[in-house]
């Protein structure tokens, strides 16, 4: 139902909604998924994945919230001798967009056990511009590689790693592209890719198992600005049946984002297939009336928890990759009525409309998240709708009033003036 005054309101949340996206842009890091564990070899240009088809992954569990991804696996070698192998795993490539956050050095506390012992691990970083590493060059330079030289000093009044550097540096830096200048920023921006791989080297003793598992802090491959109740725009593709009814549930107007952490999966078949036991965990990691989690994974999804499900597979070939998507919405930041707890009383939001739900239908969507039960469709108070619907009318009739006794008033004075 359209409320008056809506168009206004939707006006006023599109120049919201299209300079969030502008500076949300960017601030984007550009994040290809995080991968499996792989067989790797060492190559001048530095490391390369390679097939070790005798052994095999007996068993995967793949955790993954929005702040955590950890991995158990257990490899087994088919083959009477040991097998000596480098393993790689690399990580998301990123690079560096202009924005008011400090450019980081992401991965930093990747961690790695082999058989519940963690053990030290070696990192190859390449600062790419298309396709060329220039990380030595940097280093020479003393450039901090990884968080792009510490590039947002600039931003708080202080010289940046290229306003310290030589001419001669500087007419390199920009010859070779890894700075590109931007009219709009008082000095260049900081233009390689940071390509990083963890690598240990690795024995499979002869017909026995070994279990291996790592852990890392993830970063939203993707952010999107997210939608309003009731719209189909921009909602993600991957929303079930349930999704939709914890969407819907929320009063019109209210605004979701979502969140997509990527996890490749197929670097996987670099080993024997297939994976004979995977089990998929995802975990919201917090009240299911705040976070919704979903995925366009295949296989049945079952609860495990408060806001936690897993998807289990067997004789498992992973043929496309994952990803999982954590969606908020800002009902309790902005709309101020309590939807979830035991109050309904409504306050008015930040542009003037107030969202009632009742306590009714309150209380089914708890039973609905807990414990997947049917939902009729949502009641909004109409007392409310009712009075504004009034109180639009009155100010229209008002306004027309007012337009009629201004022109009346202008033809008296026009015809007053004929008559002299």
């Amino acid at each position: 139902m359209e409320m008056p005054g809506s168009h206004v309101v939707k006006a006023k949340r599109i120049l919201l909604f299209a300079r969030a996206s502008f500076v949300g842009a960017l601030a984007l890091w550009c994040l290809p998924a995080a991968s499996n564990d792989s067989s790797a070899g060492i190559a001048a240009t530095g490391i390369y994945l390679k097939e070790e088809k005798n052994v095999s992954i007996e068993s995967e569990e793949l955790y993954v919230s929005e702040k955590k991804i950890a991995v158990t696996y257990i490899f087994k070698n088919h083959s009477d001798k040991d097998i000596t192998t480098m393993i790689a795993f690399p990580m998301p490539d990123y690079h560096y967009e202009p924005s008011g956050d400090a450019p980081q050095a992401l991965y930093e506390d990747f961690a790695v056990e082999i058989n519940d012992k963690q053990i030290r691990h070696s990192e190859e970083v390449k600062a790419l511009v298309n396709g060329v590493d220039y990380a030595d060059a940097l280093a020479r330079l003393k450039i901090s590689l990884k968080d792009f030289g510490n590039f947002h000093n600039w931003r708080h009044g202080k010289p940046s790693y290229f306003t310290n550097l030589s001419s001669a540096d500087q007419e390199m830096l920009i010859k070779k592209k890894l700075v590109v200048k931007d009219a709009s920023l008082p000095e260049p921006l900081p233009n390689w890719t940071v390509s990083r791989k963890y690598y240990w080297e690795q024995t499979f003793p002869a017909n026995k198992e070994i279990k291996i598992k790592h852990a890392y802090t993830p970063y939203p491959s993707k952010s999107q600005h997210g939608w309003q109740s009731g719209s189909h725009s921009d909602k993600p593709e991957c929303v079930d049946k349930e999704g939709d009814l914890w969407i819907e549930a929320f009063p019109p107007m209210t605004y979701h984002r979502y969140l997509i952490v990527d996890y490749i999966l197929t670097t996987a078949n670099n080993w024997k297939q297939p994976i004979k036991d995977f089990r998929l965990i995802l975990d919201g990691a917090g009240p299911a009336e705040k976070v919704l989690v979903t995925t366009c994974f295949p296989g049945n999804k079952k609860k495990i928890g408060e806001n936690k499900y897993e998807i289990r597979m067997s004789n498992f070939v992973p043929k496309e990759n994952l990803a999982v998507y954590f969606i908020h919405n800002d009902y309790d930041d902005k709309n101020k009525a309590l939807m979830w707890g035991n109050v309904v009383t409504p306050e008015p939001t930040v542009d003037g409309h107030t969202s009632v739900i009742r306590s009714d239908y309150r209380d089914k969507v708890r039973a609905l998240m807990r414990e997947n039960t049917a939902l009729p469709e949502p009641r909004i108070d109409t007392s409310i709708l009712i009075a504004r619907y009034v109180g639009f009318f009155l100010i229209l009739c008002g306004l027309g009033y007012l337009g009629y006794r201004r022109i009346s008033r202008k033809r008296q004075q026009h015809d007053s003036s004929d008559n002299r």
